[in-house]
């Protein structure tokens, strides 16, 4: 089941935001890119590249409506989880009657339009938040994907916005 835009609006909340993750630089910037050896532009092309990310947060906002683990992909756009009026992949079928994004996440590995991935800790209960960071490395599209795990085959899905 694929929400419109306002039904999904009143089920979820999602905030998706680029960020540099300069705690994770470390020593490992200052091995690769001394001040000497750089110039000023291409260190910081070096650090957009390596250590950009994206932080997706989603809040339930359902009345008792629990999310299953989401899973979050960062991707270009020539790519999506699913096309809408389309038969579903296996991998959906499954991630929508049972939970299990293990699927998915087979299917995009190793599929050079895809740029990172990461699955939420644990069902996601109604009016609380997660949050997950996945590297941007060039994607410029985010989707996800989660069971409704209070029906037998629903879903809810952001495709490459």
């Amino acid at each position: 089941m694929i929400l419109p835009r306002s039904i999904l609006t009143a089920v979820l909340l999602l905030t998706i935001s680029s960020s540099f993750a300069q705690e994770r630089a470390g020593s490992e910037l200052q091995s690769q890119a001394s001040s000497s050896e750089r110039s000023l532009d291409s260190y910081n092309r070096y650090f957009r590249n390596r250590f950009q990310e994206y932080e997706v947060t989603i809040t339930n906002l359902t009345y008792n409506q629990v999310f299953s683990p989401s899973l979050v992909v960062s991707h270009r756009s020539s790519i999506s989880l699913f096309e809408v009026g389309q038969p579903a992949s296996e991998g959906i079928a499954i991630m929508a009657e049972g939970g299990d994004v293990s699927a998915i996440v087979e299917s995009v590995d190793g599929d050079r339009r895809v740029r990172g991935a990461g699955v939420t800790d644990g069902p996601l209960m109604p009016g609380k938040s997660t949050t997950i960071r996945i590297p941007i490395n060039g994607g410029n599209r985010v989707s996800l994907v989660s069971m409704l795990v209070n029906t037998n085959d629903a879903f809810y899905a952001v495709n490459t916005v």
